[in-house]
């Protein structure tokens, strides 16, 4: 349970940096 746990914690965290690297990617271009 808790490796689970903190593979879904590091997925929230990665999906949390993907979008703020999208949000300064789009911020250059537009």
């Amino acid at each position: 349970i808790r490796f689970e746990r903190r593979l879904d914690t590091h997925y929230a965290l990665l999906k949390l940096a993907f979008s703020l690297i999208c949000l300064r990617f789009i911020d250059r271009f537009c």
